[in-house]
């Protein structure tokens, strides 16, 4: 079967992906982060990378780029990168970057197998219009069990109050990040989402005063929805 690379670095959705190639067929090699990734394809055959953007030690933009300035085999791997930044991370730009293909967060799961398999096919043409994935595309994320979700934003939250009460800006932002990309499995956690969106700009600002009051009005919101 295809042996496909996951580059993610939140461990939840690493393994929703893994689980979805695996049920079509694929082989999964599953890495958390840029250096991992490299480590990997450098030691065994991958048919097709997916890379998430932000991830720690070596992001997403950089493995590339040392994929791309290789002179082995990997220099001309297909890769596909996953994004939850849609205004931040233009599709034309990461085409424009070296990436095959761009996939928006929260992930379709029709989308992503088709894009895998065209890819393969080498049926893609790289210059081709990327269309973000609508809110009218189901989410893999969606497709489970609510309980499975809730016990996985309880243990994300736990892990964002213990970087909060300890003022660790770095791992609030961290914490906010993976958060975010489970909550798209939320139905109408629009809401939600551009709160911890308001909790990783006042990180970027190193604001602690905003990170509490932010913090305090996600904590009780989110409560309030699973409660």
């Amino acid at each position: 079967g295809m042996k496909i690379l996951v580059a993610e670095d939140n461990d939840f959705n690493r393994n929703l992906i893994c689980a979805v190639v695996e049920i079509e067929g694929g082989e999964v090699i599953a890495a958390r982060d840029g250096v991992e990734a490299l480590r990997e394809m450098n030691a065994r055959p991958v048919d097709l990378v997916l890379m998430d953007l932000n991830m720690p030690r070596l992001d997403g933009r950089q493995a590339l780029r040392e994929m791309r300035r290789s002179d082995l085999v990997i220099a001309k791997l297909p890769v596909i990168a996953l994004t939850a930044e849609v205004f931040e991370d233009d599709d034309h730009g990461l085409l424009e970057e070296g990436f095959d293909r761009a996939l928006f967060k929260p992930l379709d799961e029709v989308l992503l197998i088709n894009t895998i398999v065209e890819l393969l096919a080498g049926s893609l043409d790289r210059t081709e219009q990327i269309q973000p994935v609508t809110k009218t595309k189901r989410s893999f994320l969606s497709a489970l069990p609510a309980e499975i979700l809730e016990q996985e934003i309880a243990r994300q939250l736990r892990l964002l109050s213990v970087a909060q009460q300890n003022q660790d800006v770095k791992g609030v932002r961290e914490q906010a990040h993976q958060l975010r990309s489970v909550l798209y499995g939320v139905e109408d956690s629009e809401g939600i989402v551009a709160m911890v969106q308001r909790l990783e700009l006042a990180c970027d600002g190193a604001d602690i005063e905003g990170i509490t009051g932010v913090f305090l009005e996600l904590e009780k919101k989110l409560r309030r929805s699973s409660g």
